[in-house]
């Protein structure tokens, strides 16, 4: 009972995707290239390498996620929206294995003006106290701000302004 724990618990640690089944990621070196080309600004190779992906493991999330932002950083919240949301639903009721993507889907719906749906996907993340680090939360709560504030919520954007404050 230990060896496949112990296996899974391993192959983390040495900086591998692990699926919740416990199998490796095959498409993790490929994913992270994409990450690294979409963050150099080199949108086309990364958008292929994830068009790639998405043929061979079409409910892949991660890919599915970076296809998303690839479409937001291009100027198209409304079809990130769908996107984004796309990789929610892959997940079958189940907690996202990245809960930025809360952030990522709450910025795409405030840049559609969807406010309300902007300010409830942010609290999912805000509410699960999931976000992975510092820079994360402070973006959250950035983004948390600005959607209360053009809300009208003053109180409110002042709150989480505070917080993104207090996070860095």
């Amino acid at each position: 009972m230990r060896g496949p724990l112990i296996t899974v618990v391993l192959l983390a640690g040495l900086g591998f995707s692990v699926s919740a089944l416990g199998a490796p990621d095959p498409f993790k070196a490929q994913l992270d290239q994409a990450k690294q080309l979409r963050l150099a600004g080199d949108h086309a190779k990364s958008e292929q390498i994830v068009k790639n992906v998405l043929t061979q493991s079409p409910g892949n999330f991660r890919a599915t996620y970076t296809q998303g932002v690839l479409q937001l950083d291009s100027g198209d919240p409304k079809t990130a929206v769908m996107t984004l949301n796309r990789a929610l639903v892959s997940q079958k009721g189940q907690p996202p294995p990245d809960p930025t993507i809360y952030n990522t889907l709450g910025y795409a719906l405030m840049r559609t003006g969807r406010l309300d749906e902007a300010a409830a996907t942010f609290q999912k993340q805000y509410q699960c106290g999931c976000t992975p680090d510092r820079a994360s939360k402070a973006k959250l709560l950035n983004n948390m701000s600005l959607v209360y504030r053009l809300k009208g919520d003053t109180a409110a954007a002042q709150k989480y302004q505070q917080e993104a404050s207090a996070a860095h």
